[in-house]
């Protein structure tokens, strides 16, 4: 658990990089999965969840024993969102099976990871956090739901995903579309 000159532990070092079985040795060893670094705050989850490895973000979620406490539920809701926005499913499903709030609004954007998702054009993603019951009305600062991030960024697409409930019973009702 020691920390080189910016407060980063071996661990830390070790899930950045993707080195699982480090990280599993390291664990495994007994390594303090809940030391953060000294520039921004991070653990070694937040690390492997940026980089996007999969692997070590279920080591790290198996060996941590503090879910629940008000400072992780923040930490992870911020990871589900940076998981959504890199596409990485297999993160978000494990985040959400660990707790996270697929409807947490981040306090800087005010923005949901559904919102993400539909901004970066993952469908797989989209779709998981649709299916799992995330609120597809939440709206952000300026107004804009998932739906219209994803026809901002062009990812026409989704809309049969994020579509809005109006739209669906407009067109559940055989109501008929008219040019004007």
């Amino acid at each position: 658990d020691r920390q080189n000159y910016d407060g980063r532990t071996a661990l830390m070092l070790a899930a950045e990089s993707g080195k699982t079985a480090i990280v599993r040795f390291l664990v495994d060893s007994g390594a303090d999965v809940c030391v953060r670094d000294e520039g921004y705050g991070e653990m070694a989850l937040m690390k492997a969840v940026f980089q996007g490895h999969s692997e070590i973000v279920r080591l790290l979620l198996n060996a941590g024993s503090h879910i629940g406490t008000n400072a992780w539920d923040d930490d992870l809701d911020d990871l589900l969102a940076a998981a959504a926005l890199r596409g990485c499913c297999s993160i978000v499903r494990m985040l959400l099976e660990g707790g996270a709030d697929m409807d947490a609004i981040h306090e800087n954007s005010g923005t949901t990871a559904l919102m993400w998702a539909a901004a970066g054009g993952h469908a797989d993603v989209v779709k998981l956090l649709v299916d799992a019951g995330a609120d597809k009305d939440v709206r952000d600062p300026a107004g804009m739901t998932a739906f219209a991030y994803a026809q901002r960024w062009g990812f026409d697409e989704l809309g049969g995903l994020l579509c809005p409930e109006s739209f669906h019973l407009a067109s559940d009702t055989g109501a008929k579309r008219r040019r004007l």
